[in-house]
């Protein structure tokens, strides 16, 4: 896979932190990263209040917070940095979430045209 390993590696730090911050007193988080044919396949699940359906296609705006009520220190900038990375990598990002919580995923091509590091 090429790609830029900073942005990469951002990438996957917004993730799970997000996770963390939402996955609530005793809840889980999980991280896979797996190969499947010509793609490698990065998850985020963490097992926090879901977000709710009319909410969740907002998550990836610029400053849009899910849980305007949650007392973090966040922007609301971390998800929309996400999804620019993805952008430049020319991978997918998505969100489900449901009562088993909400989960992250991102798909990147194991192999690209044009080098995207520096």
């Amino acid at each position: 896979m090429q790609g830029d390993a900073a942005s990469l590696h951002r990438l996957a730090v917004i993730l799970l932190d997000n996770a963390i911050k939402y996955a609530g007193t005793g809840g889980a988080v999980t991280l896979r990263l797996a190969a499947a044919g010509s793609q490698a396949i990065l998850t985020v699940h963490n097992t926090g209040t879901p977000i709710p359906p009319d909410r969740l296609p907002h998550i990836f705006e610029r400053f849009y917070r899910a849980a305007p009520s949650h007392t973090g220190s966040g922007t609301g900038l971390g998800l929309a940095i996400a999804q620019s990375i993805c952008q430049a990598h020319h991978a997918a990002i998505w969100a489900e979430s449901g009562q088993d919580g909400t989960t992250f995923r991102v798909e990147i091509r194991k192999e690209q045209g044009e080098h995207h590091g520096n």
